[in-house]
């Protein structure tokens, strides 16, 4: 899960290339118009650049879709951060009563604050002694 969600941040490749994709597409469009003289390859919407649009939507809920020219104006982390919400609200709904508000509580500001509470009272351990 990414952080935003209460996890580690770690994203699977496989799952964000096409986001990744997209801004490289961009980026070399955009160095083709502002110098027309490079050798670069032709960047036209062929079949790959609609085959990672396919695979970016088919990550997605229908009613979030993306167009193409949505993709390619969006930043890679503003794309990376739709697929992270898409896969919560998959996991949350696939999640029982419990599971859905262990993640929820998780993922809230502050909700694993608890692990750094130092304990006070009579909560509190005592240190080890050795009594002879």
């Amino acid at each position: 899960m990414g952080l935003a969600h209460g996890g580690l941040g770690l994203r699977s490749t496989s799952d964000h290339a096409a986001a990744a994709f997209f801004t490289s597409w961009a980026i070399l469009n955009a160095v083709r118009e502002l110098d027309a003289s490079l050798s670069l390859p032709e960047a036209r919407a062929g079949a790959d650049v609609l085959g990672a649009l396919t695979a970016f939507n088919a990550q997605l809920a229908p009613a979030d879709a993306i167009t193409l020219d949505t993709a390619v104006a969006s930043t890679q982390k503003t794309l990376s951060q739709k697929l992270d919400q898409a896969g919560w609200d998959e996991q949350l709904a696939h999640a029982t009563v419990t599971g859905r508000a262990t993640l929820l509580s998780e993922a809230s500001i502050g909700g694993r604050a608890f692990l750094n509470a130092v304990p006070a009272g009579r909560t509190r351990m005592e240190p080890a002694a050795l009594h002879l």
